[in-house]
């Protein structure tokens, strides 16, 4: 007979081990360090396991997925709008409203743009809670708010002294290539994590390519001011015809300024084209999670 065990085999151990690592909730923040894969976050009750699956954005959270959607959309909306906006400004200000309409319009386009863009730079949950005092998401923000601000001075005080007006213009420039540009590297990101390879290199090209632009623009400018305040010279007497130099200037500028125009008017189509490739990822995402 064959002899029976005195005690059953130990039963294999089952249990899960705990999270040894940090590890942020991507609800709410919580550090799930300590507690069961298997188990729910204690702070807003969101599964753990979800938190585990790594930082691709179909397991991101869905209220923050939401506004990443939400803004995207509305900010090539607002580039839309703005347009539409400015064409009707400009068909009215030829039957007799003042100037200042277009400035009025534009920062109607440029509020919802603001709005779109701090949605975009939305904080995500999962990151740590505690956020160091200088980052892109704050750099992009203020830049942001400076840029609005500008505009909203020259809507406000559009006499305003020779000495501000030239200071506001560049300080609204600069904080408008900082918002530009750093919203390209956030979207990139986003790239990275849906994952689209050729969608973030398009992104990384459009950001060179708006330097690209950005600088040519400066160089333009500073060529005109050099032959304003250098080479060319005013007319002698008044109603006497302008020295050559003059039209010679006048043809640089007009020719520079139509060659940026086109390449700024490309860059505007291809990021909007890149914003809804952008929408529809976010889209996909939300489906992912069950939304």
């Amino acid at each position: 007979m064959t002899q029976l065990p005195l005690s059953p085999p130990p039963l294999p151990d089952s249990t899960p081990e705990s999270i040894s690592a940090d590890l942020s909730c991507i609800h709410c923040g919580y550090n799930l360090r300590g507690l069961f894969p298997d188990g729910r976050c204690p702070e807003c009750g969101e599964l753990i396991q979800d938190s585990r699956q790594g930082h691709l954005l179909r397991y991101a959270d869905v209220e923050w997925l939401k506004r990443l959607h939400f803004g995207t959309r509305l900010k090539y909306w607002s580039i839309g709008i703005t347009i539409l906006l400015n064409l009707m400004a400009g068909a009215l200000v030829a039957f007799g409203p003042p100037g200042e309409l277009f400035r009025v319009i534009g920062q109607i386009g440029a509020a919802l743009g603001l709005w779109a863009t701090m949605c975009i730079t939305a904080q995500e949950p999962r990151v740590s809670l505690e956020e160091n005092p200088v980052t892109l998401r704050k750099v992009v923000r203020g830049s942001a708010w400076a840029a609005f601000t500008c505009g909203l001075v020259g809507v406000m005080d559009p006499n305003a002294s020779y000495l501000i007006t030239p200071f506001i213009a560049v300080l609204s420039g600069l904080a408008g290539i900082v918002t530009f540009g750093g919203e390209l590297v956030y979207y990139r990101r986003f790239a990275v994590r849906i994952p689209d390879e050729k969608l973030a290199k398009s992104t990384r090209n459009l950001f060179w390519y708006a330097i690209t632009v950005a600088t040519l623009w400066v160089v333009m400018m500073g060529v005109v001011a050099i032959l304003t305040t250098v080479v060319a010279k005013p007319p002698p007497l008044p109603g006497t015809a302008p020295p050559p130099m003059g039209g010679v200037l006048m043809m640089i500028l007009a020719g520079g300024t139509l060659v940026l125009s086109l390449m700024m008017l490309i860059g505007l189509l291809w990021y909007v084209r890149m914003l809804i490739r952008y929408r529809k990822a976010f889209a996909e995402a939300i489906e992912n999670r069950g939304v």
